[in-house]
């Protein structure tokens, strides 16, 4: 009938503006890569170079590599949402122990967290297994610097906790702050694209708006998924859960019959095991 003709119409205008909106982010991030590497090269000469100048134009060079980087993050964020939109994501997993990965993340994040005077803890629970999981490290770490950064910069006075473990078939990983937490009404909204709970306090921070939503992208494509939980004034905890694996079984019989050649005899003969 008419109605059902103009819904699937309106589906189907609604479809196709999406689809040019995605295009258009691609198109023009794509773009900005090359005059944007001109600019890199030039800042970094400048600043390089900004000792040899007058205060207010070493003040400008810093202030430009700093803007500069949060500009190549931006662009970086909107083409890897792209990616997704365009469904080009070839993911080719390997075994990773999550634990190792968190304690990489917490040691690459520990001068914002020493700058801020916050404590970060991290706990590895091995007690039902090896945290291991089918994954592509650098999407994982990708997901876990934007939460543990985003608990770094939320705490003001307190710490920020990371548990991981084997729990059942899966492996758990929880980042829990003493931030400010997020109001009930924008938790339903927190993963959506360019969604800021906090306008004044992103601007502060910066950040493009898009770090969560590329998390969830992420952890979706391992087949896992990530949740929080937040009051406002007790802080938030953030749950990421991932198909666990087990570790690869080693070729023990094969390696200890190449070690072991049949003995000579001899008065006194020597067995090596596991050569």
């Amino acid at each position: 009938n008419r109605m059902t003709d103009n819904l699937a119409q309106k589906i189907g205008e609604l479809e196709h503006v999406g689809n040019l909106q995605a295009r258009f982010v691609s198109d023009v991030s794509h773009e900005l890569r090359t005059p944007l590497a001109t600019v890199r090269m030039a800042a970094d000469y400048i600043h390089a170079a900004r000792t040899g100048l007058p205060p207010d134009a070493q003040r400008a060079a810093v202030l430009l590599e700093r803007e500069l980087e949060r500009f190549e993050n931006l662009l970086e964020d909107l083409l890897e949402i792209s990616r997704f939109d365009a469904g080009v994501i070839n993911l080719d997993p390997v075994e990773v122990d999550l634990g190792a990965l968190l304690d990489e993340v917490v040691d690459a994040l520990d001068p914002i967290a020493h700058g801020r005077k916050v404590e970060v803890g991290l706990r590895i629970d091995r007690s039902q297994g090896p945290p291991l999981v089918a994954a592509d490290p650098r999407r994982l770490d990708r997901v876990f610097s934007n939460l543990v950064k985003n608990a770094i910069e939320h705490t003001a006075d307190g710490s920020v906790r990371i548990w991981v473990g084997r729990r059942g078939p899966d492996v758990v990983a929880t980042v829990a702050d003493d931030g400010e937490g997020i109001p009930a009404e924008d938790l339903p909204h927190i993963f959506e694209r360019f969604y800021r709970a906090d306008v004044h306090r992103a601007r502060t921070l910066g950040g493009t708006g898009l770090g969560l939503a590329i998390a969830l992208e992420n952890v979706n494509l391992h087949r896992g998924s990530i949740s929080v939980r937040s009051e406002v004034g007790e802080g938030s905890t953030f749950t990421v859960t991932l198909p666990a694996i087990e570790p690869k079984a080693e070729p023990a019989g094969e390696e200890t019959a190449a070690a072991e050649p049949t003995p000579e005899p001899a008065p006194s003969p020597e067995v090596t095991v596991g050569g």
